[in-house]
């Protein structure tokens, strides 16, 4: 996997490393091919229903199958775009919402994203990653409804391009 360097709500002033393959499927669920070299893309591959049990928590446009620190979840990534000059003050609206969300589901892990995944450099990244089967089908709808009222989805790669 790989480790990418966060913000956690609870410490927005300091960085944590989460360990995690943030898109092994797009929003669609489909997997994708530049995570053909990890071994948990062919464990999926291999085990069409662990896929699909993990792709009925898609919601079609924020979510993705994830991997972090070893356990398969949904990793639930939003962009708030802004310009440059406010990216500090929405920082702290998302840091804000967060800390919301893992307050009324707290086995959710949440953090503000590394700058660089947001497309244009312009706004501030928001990952929410639920572990396999860890909510309910109202905590995912919960989730994904107080992403939307303030964020937009990230397009995948592909979707980008």
């Amino acid at each position: 996997m790989s480790l990418y360097r966060v913000t956690l709500p609870e410490a927005p002033d300091g960085y944590a490393t989460w360990d995690i393959l943030p898109r092994l499927t797009d929003a669609r669920g489909e997997l994708q091919d530049d995570a053909m070299d990890f071994h948990a893309f062919h464990e999926l591959l291999e085990d069409a229903a662990h896929l699909r049990r993990l792709q009925s928590d898609l919601d079609g446009a924020f979510g993705r199958v994830a991997v972090k620190d070893g356990t398969f979840g949904v990793l639930y990534e939003a962009v708030l775009q802004c310009p440059r000059q406010q990216v500090s003050a929405k920082r702290v609206q998302c840091i804000t919402l967060l800390q919301a969300l893992k307050q009324r589901v707290p086995s959710l892990d949440v953090a503000i994203a590394p700058e660089w995944m947001v497309p244009s450099d312009t706004g501030v990244c928001v990952w929410v990653f639920a572990r396999e089967r860890s909510l309910t089908p109202e905590q995912v709808a919960m989730t994904v409804s107080t992403l939307m009222q303030q964020l937009s989805p990230i397009p995948s790669y592909a979707e980008a391009a």
